[in-house]
């Protein structure tokens, strides 16, 4: 069961990660006049930033800059082995349960790669933290409008709920504790 639970898991984290995709949003005044611009910036997995807006009022002002994908990328890479492995395993557990036992190096050989995926995983959840940390201050209405005070208002700050969900599923809900267990339980 502690494996269809952390195969659950798995999915839950790299799905709302790299399903993700949000609009930030800012409006811009011109002076002079009564017109007002509706900026809306959209972002996403892989979270590379690098797009630019041209008004006539600002020459190529960059509004959404940045590159947090190095921390997606591995956050979603070690999800998406994890998943692969926990169906191997299960696979083995239901299926070849006799091969499994007949010598003690199918155990070790699965504690050992239990215990990288468990490593690997704090380590991609941590990464992925300050990543999204950093995600929310690229994409911050407020942040993006303090090169023009006078002339912008900062909008609706972008809904983050899923990508909040994928750390706080992975760390708060004890994935990691559900890989550790595994791991006690195979050191047994």
């Amino acid at each position: 069961t502690c494996t269809i639970i952390t195969a659950v898991f798995t999915i839950f984290a790299f799905a709302t990660t790299g399903g993700y995709s949000g609009t930030t949003h800012f409006t811009v005044k011109c002076p002079g006049t009564t017109d007002v611009h509706d900026v809306r910036p959209t972002f996403g997995y892989p979270f590379r930033y690098c797009g630019t807006t041209e008004c006539h009022l600002f020459h190529n002002e960059t509004y959404l800059q940045g590159d947090f994908s190095s921390s997606a990328e591995f956050f979603v890479c070690i999800g998406v082995f994890g998943f692969l492995y926990c169906t191997a395993t299960l696979i083995l557990y239901l299926g070849y349960q006799h091969v499994y036992r007949q010598t003690t190096r199918g155990p070790i050989i699965d504690l050992v790669v239990t215990a990288a995926f468990a490593f690997l995983w704090l380590v991609s959840s941590s990464a992925w933290g300050k990543g999204l940390t950093d995600v929310k201050w690229a994409t911050n209405p407020e942040h993006l409008v303090q090169a023009c005070k006078e002339f912008c208002q900062p909008g609706e700050f972008p809904p983050m709920g899923r990508l909040n969900a994928s750390v706080g599923s992975t760390i708060l809900s004890g994935h990691v504790g559900l890989k550790g267990e595994r791991v006690f339980y195979l050191y047994l």
